[in-house]
């Protein structure tokens, strides 16, 4: 393959999952790409294109969708693999005070590279590295040269491991800066912007009042509203004010009721879960997955910490989907239920809503439904192919993603019509450059860290 961009596109035989209502055994056809957009899905397309990708014995999917990572992290990939309990807290967030734009550039950059390697095509950056306009430039330029499709989340809370540029230093200036970075990414493609919420507590009136007006602030300028939602009583205080809804997106909620979490579903509100990283610090419990499913909550993933371990949504979803199996193995033996049988509603977690939690749930989270997530006519083409040669493919299309595929399997990449990676290969990427200018920021980091003691 010579180019990365054609005017036209054939995928040509691939099984298609993703297509709106079938999440499960797909049918084998064609799809037609049209600049950014795909043109037709039919059985059999002729004529004359300017690049055919054979994906006879592959599945076409949705690309998948990140909903909350701090790519500016990914400098310290895998330091936190072996943490436990509140160890990330004093080992990386101080890190960005130690970290020039150039360092957040190449650090965001090689983590957004990693993603679409790894076949996701969206991605929420919860950028709570702003302190300066540089820094927050510099996250937008990377994501903009990776070529991948992203929301900036500007980060509103003023964080005690920063030091802050003296122009950020207010609450005022970080609120102006926002509005600054809402009127860029206006003019970069594939970018938008969301509202991070500074921290709040329930029946503070002054944490409260802040974030009602930041939610405001989002709805004002058509953007989601991100916040972290670490303890029991944020969900009702919310609802209590009528902030809940669509436009506000959850992250974590482990401790949340099942009062709060059929608030959450009453309302659209999301949860954006991240399997991997609350499992591993051992902090958090992970029983909202079913008690929220039960309750019709909608979740999302992410992948949260770089320094945990490997950028993918993939991993993600399998854990998503043996978490919930897990829980309702542990209910049903509680209750005497010896062996597990099958019944209404039991196992709650399927391979399909598995696969909609990575794709079309996460596009829907971060303001993007409708326009990715789903394989459709005249949706965009983010695409993702996956090989299931030479060891065959499963029954249910959406369980072999979800149990049978790796990373490895990862074929093709296409983000907005334009092909990120093909035949396992990342296109217009120099890995030995970026692996060496990666390796140069982290040491400037850390020798400026050690050097400030």
């Amino acid at each position: 393959m010579t180019r990365s961009v054609e005017d036209t596109v054939l995928i040509r035989g691939a099984r298609l999952v993703g297509e709106p209502g079938s999440w499960t055994q797909g049918r084998v056809c064609d799809v037609l790409v049209v600049g950014s957009k795909i043109g037709r899905i039919e059985g059999d397309i002729e004529g004359t294109f300017d690049f055919v990708i054979n994906a006879d014995g592959m599945i076409l999917m949705p690309g998948m969708v990140d909903t909350h990572l701090h790519l500016w992290e990914s400098l310290f990939r895998g330091e936190m693999a072996d943490s436990w309990g509140n160890d990330y807290f004093g080992s990386i967030p101080p890190y960005i005070s130690y970290m020039s734009p150039e360092d957040v550039y190449i650090s965001v950059y090689a983590g957004a590279i990693e993603l679409l390697q790894n076949g996701v095509t969206s991605v929420m950056d919860y950028a709570h590295c702003a302190r300066s306009p540089e820094h927050v430039d510099a996250v937008l330029a990377a994501l903009d040269s990776a070529g991948i499709r992203a929301v900036l989340g500007y980060d509103l809370h003023k964080r005690e491991h920063t030091r802050y540029d003296p122009r950020l230093i207010s609450y005022s200036s970080r609120l102006s800066d926002l509005e600054r970075l809402f009127s860029r990414v206006s003019s970069v493609p594939l970018i938008s912007a969301a509202v991070c919420l500074s921290e709040f507590v329930p029946g503070d009136p002054e944490s409260m009042t802040r974030a009602a007006t930041e939610i405001d602030i989002a709805r004002r300028l058509n953007a989601q509203a991100f916040f972290h939602n670490n303890y029991h009583g944020e969900i009702t205080e919310l609802a209590l004010r009528n902030l809940l809804g669509p436009h506000l997106v959850a992250v974590h909620g482990n401790y949340d009721s099942d009062v709060e979490l059929k608030l959450v579903a009453d309302s659209g509100t999301w949860i954006t879960t991240q399997p991997t990283t609350e499992m591993m610090s051992g902090r958090r419990s992970m029983t909202m997955i079913t008690r929220g499913v039960r309750l019709g909550v909608k979740f999302s993933l992410g992948m949260d910490v770089p320094a945990v371990g490997k950028l993918g949504i993939l991993n993600e979803m399998r854990s998503f989907y043996l978490l919930g199996r897990l829980q309702d193995g542990i209910a049903e033996r509680s209750e005497g239920r010896v062996p597990v049988r099958r019944s209404e509603g039991v196992p709650a977690v399927n391979p399909a809503m598995a696969l909609q939690v990575g794709t079309s749930y996460g596009a829907e989270t971060i303001g993007l439904g409708g326009s990715v997530g789903e394989i459709r006519v005249g949706g965009d083409a983010d695409l993702v192919l996956i090989d299931t040669r030479p060891f065959g493919e499963a029954p249910d299309t959406a369980a072999h993603i979800i149990m049978c595929a790796g990373y490895d399997d990862i074929d093709t990449v296409m983000v907005a019509g334009k092909v990120r990676k093909h035949e396992r290969k990342l296109v217009g990427v120099d890995l030995q450059d970026l692996a060496a200018r990666r390796s140069s920021a982290l040491k400037h980091v850390r020798e400026q860290r050690e050097t400030s003691g």
